[in-house]
């Protein structure tokens, strides 16, 4: 039992939902927010499980936010029918900040989020901030609310425009500073009037033009386009979603990441929550295991749980980094008094691969099923939702069968299931 003792463990009562798919189902009830870990099968060629998710929620609730888009998030593809308005370029540098500012939002080199610093004088390119297609379920029709953070700084600070462009016209933010006090965090909200937008895209700017001179030193924390109308819906926002890294990647990721960037992270994701008068329901889901099968990521190195296992493989080694990094979720929550009972963790070990499965795929499934539904934890075994079979003959698979990676088809086809809990 030594394992679940490191859990912060919060009893559940008849108004709470009893698991991480009841509370992502409440969607239809109020605004529910799914948080993404993953390997390249999260961001995969733009269309990955957070396009999947995005697709499959939008079917049967409301979309009322974007993702949190990183300001230097520019070739990972974040979002579904919308996403960054420079693809595979990057803007400005990601580090250097002073570090009180770069604490704000420092994710240790795991992507896809890292900040814009741009000293005096510096532009934007061209293209900048994030562009949303007409038919994006977040209903770009409608009257909508563009959130931009930024970093506040006490020397050479200066001021910049923000500004939500269309096919109708540019509705343009007031002139703004960002003084402050060296880790403090603004936020600016541009309020834009409902009008058919869906002939063509619209885009959040950081600079009201393309192009614009940034008035001395500027950071960029990342900016998100809310539907104020919709008080129920779903938002789905990649924390890190990171080609060829693993379980233990992560946890160690984690721990790396300071304090503050969790904080400023999960703060935005409560925030739209909070402001229609909800307790925050925010739902933890990380997918990984093609990337940890034969112990190769673990090899001389102690996994970060309490069992600190040297020897890498099998499922104890695999749920025994995991239980880490709910840990440290779990300590954030409570380090800023969250109330933990509105945080679920989701588990998925990888999508099935070959008939019979990998073993220790096959470990990692059956030992972290032994100790789901502890301190709000679900884990949920793909196999008994499809089969390699049926995602081989329906081209689910990106190529071969067993393929580590999957077609769009096959990360909206298994999404879909999760959600419905579509067993065989």
């Amino acid at each position: 039992m030594g394992l679940i003792t490191s859990f912060q463990y919060t009893p559940k009562i008849n108004s709470q939902p009893q698991n991480a798919i009841e509370a992502l189902n409440l969607a239809d009830k109020r605004r529910v927010d799914l948080v993404m870990i993953s390997d390249s099968n999260g961001l995969n060629l733009g269309y990955g499980f957070d396009s999947g998710f995005q697709a499959a929620l939008s079917t049967k609730y409301n979309m009322y936010a974007t993702s949190i888009m990183s300001a230097n998030e520019g070739s990972y593809g974040v979002g579904y029918k919308y996403g960054a308005s420079y693809p595979g370029s990057s803007q400005g540098v990601s580090s250097g900040a002073t570090t009180s500012v770069d604490n704000l939002w420092n994710f240790k080199d795991l992507t896809p989020h890292a900040y814009t610093y741009f000293t005096g004088g510096a532009k934007f390119p061209t293209n900048n901030g994030v562009s949303i297609a007409g038919d994006c379920p977040i209903n770009v029709n409608d009257s909508l609310m563009a959130h931009f953070c930024y970093a506040k700084i006490s020397t050479n600070f200066g001021t910049f425009q923000p500004a939500f462009t269309s096919n109708l016209s540019t509705v343009f933010g007031t002139v703004t500073s960002n003084q402050g006090t060296n880790g403090q965090i603004g936020y600016y909200e541009l309020p834009i009037i409902a009008g058919n937008r869906s002939g063509g895209g619209s885009n959040l700017k950081w600079t009201a033009t393309s192009g614009e001179e940034i008035s001395s030193d500027f950071i960029a924390l990342y900016s998100r386009l809310e539907n104020p109308n919709k008080i129920t819906g779903f938002s789905v926002s990649p924390l890190i979603s990171h080609a060829g890294k693993s379980m233990p990647n992560f946890a160690a990721g984690l721990a790396a990441m300071p304090d503050e960037t969790l904080i400023t992270y999960f703060s935005e994701i409560r925030r739209l929550q909070e402001v229609k008068g909800y307790k925050p329901l925010i739902i933890l889901y990380l997918n990984t295991g093609v990337n940890d099968r034969n112990g190769s990521a673990s090899v001389g190195t102690p996994t970060l749980g309490m069992g600190a296992y040297t020897s890498g493989g099998g499922g104890k080694w695999y749920f025994d980094n995991y239980s880490y990094i709910v840990k440290r979720i779990q300590d954030i929550y409570v380090s800023k008094s969250w109330d933990l009972s509105g945080l679920f963790f989701l588990l998925v070990p990888s999508h099935p691969l070959t008939t019979p499965e990998h073993t220790d795929l096959t470990s990692f499934r059956s030992f972290s099923k032994t100790w789901a539904n502890k301190a709000n934890i679900q884990v949920i075994d793909t196999t008994l939702y499809v089969t390699p079979e049926y995602m081989f003959a329906n081209d689910w698979y990106n190529g071969s069968n067993g393929d580590i990676h999957l077609s769009e088809a096959g990360y909206l086809g298994i999404a879909t299931r999760i959600i419905n809990n579509t067993l065989l």
